[in-house]
């Protein structure tokens, strides 16, 4: 689904867990990657997965909840092309995505990729649309973008 956004693309992995799509990324040429979660076994296993792959160059492991993560990256300036939300099915995504706008933390251009369960009642918020989606079983995922802002 993303092939062509992914050569070259900085990528934030907000929800790590074992670094799976952000190491997907890597592995398909993006340029570096950024895997925040607030679990040491989770970070430990995104260490290791790392250094299996001898992708230690391109990569940053956070070890903290991802408010914080947020609030770090934001204050260092960064900016992502790619954003990979897999939070616990329970959050409140909402939340999670206005914090991200607020940080400016996606490139205008950018895409988020966001992983609910199927059964999510969701509408997209200001500014992001929804450009994809498919059902995996239980998981939706889902693409968006930011609308143009109009001036």
């Amino acid at each position: 689904m993303l092939m062509r956004e992914v050569p070259d693309s900085r990528v934030l992995d907000l929800f790590a867990g074992s670094g799976a799509m952000g190491l997907e990324a890597l592995s398909r040429g993006a340029a570096s990657c950024v895997f925040c979660d607030n679990g040491q076994e989770a970070i430990a296993c995104v260490k290791k997965n790392i250094d299996l792959l001898g992708l230690k160059e391109q990569s940053t492991a956070l070890l903290m909840n991802w408010q914080d993560a947020v609030s770090k990256l934001a204050h260092e300036k960064n900016s992502f092309d790619l954003l990979f939300l897999d939070p616990p099915y329970k959050m409140d995504v909402g939340i999670i995505l206005s914090t991200i706008n607020k940080a400016q933390l996606l490139d205008p251009d950018g895409i988020v990729v966001l992983e609910t369960g199927k059964n999510l009642a969701f509408e997209p918020m200001e500014p992001y649309e929804v450009i994809k989606e498919r059902r995996y079983g239980d998981t939706m995922l889902r693409l968006m973008t930011q609308k143009e802002q109009e001036q």
